[in-house]
């Protein structure tokens, strides 16, 4: 049975989801895909938090951006249907990002709230660090520390 933060956490990620899909982004669960180039692919996911053992804290959730780039050799493997963020050659936790912003670890304790913040660190933080690595190029740049 879902608890109320992961219940809470499925709306924000509904609530998101229009945005994400008007950026070509499809949805799966609580993580959404989009292919910018050819082997591209953009992970935009949403992890709850794990609070420290017998905590009582707000449950807290953040958004972890990423890019996978297939390997185009001979001996590839097939392009993936679905890239999960762990997959990603290039990897990072929204807050990483906001560094200087606000705290990026967003609280599940009020869905408007949440919703709102998600739309914050979405269109503030994550698109742009995606936009920036669009090509294949500025993805494999960024892989070797450019980024």
């Amino acid at each position: 049975m879902p608890t109320e933060a992961a219940e809470t956490l499925k709306e924000v990620v509904l609530a998101t989801a229009p945005t994400l899909a008007s950026a070509g982004f499809k949805k799966r669960r609580n993580a959404f895909n989009r292919t910018t180039d050819q082997g591209v692919v953009q992970v935009l996911s949403f992890q709850m938090d794990r609070p420290p053992r017998g905590s009582t804290a707000t449950r807290r959730f953040t958004v972890h951006v990423g890019v996978f780039v297939h390997d185009d050799g001979p001996s590839a493997d097939p392009e993936p249907s679905w890239v999960n963020d762990g997959d990603c050659q290039i990897r990072h936790d929204v807050a990483e990002l906001a560094a200087s912003g606000p705290d990026a670890h967003l609280a599940l304790d009020d869905v408007d709230r949440a919703t709102w913040a998600t739309f914050h660190v979405v269109s503030m933080y994550a698109l742009p660090w995606l936009d920036a690595h669009r090509t294949r190029a500025e993805a494999l740049a960024a892989g070797n520390g450019a980024g």
